[in-house]
């Protein structure tokens, strides 16, 4: 079973992707934007459109992976209060062991 500390990192490397992917989205938003200024035609137009399109299903699967972020490090979370609740119950039995043995 994976660590907490492996799980967070995990979140962290699904954070950082979902940033280049933002950046490069954008990126190419203001590349097709700057098409304004030298594809005048309907054609110009119709591409600007469409990428808007896919620009915001871009934008979804963003929201997606941020959630899938959020649940990851919500995993780590929840791995690691269950790790430290076996340690207590260890502890706690291994007290008890120690009072029968004597």
């Amino acid at each position: 079973m994976a660590t907490p500390s492996e799980i967070k990192n995990k979140a962290r490397s699904i954070n950082s992707n979902n940033q280049d992917i933002s950046l490069g989205r954008d990126r190419c938003k203001d590349y097709v934007n700057n098409s304004q200024t030298w594809w005048k035609a309907d054609a110009g137009k119709v591409f600007r459109n469409q990428y808007n399109e896919i620009h915001n299903e871009i934008k979804s699967l963003n929201n997606k992976i941020r959630n899938l972020e959020s649940c990851t490090t919500s995993l780590s979370n929840n791995v690691q209060r269950a790790e430290n609740e076996r340690q207590i119950k260890q502890r706690e039995q291994n007290r008890k062991n120690s009072y029968s043995v004597k």
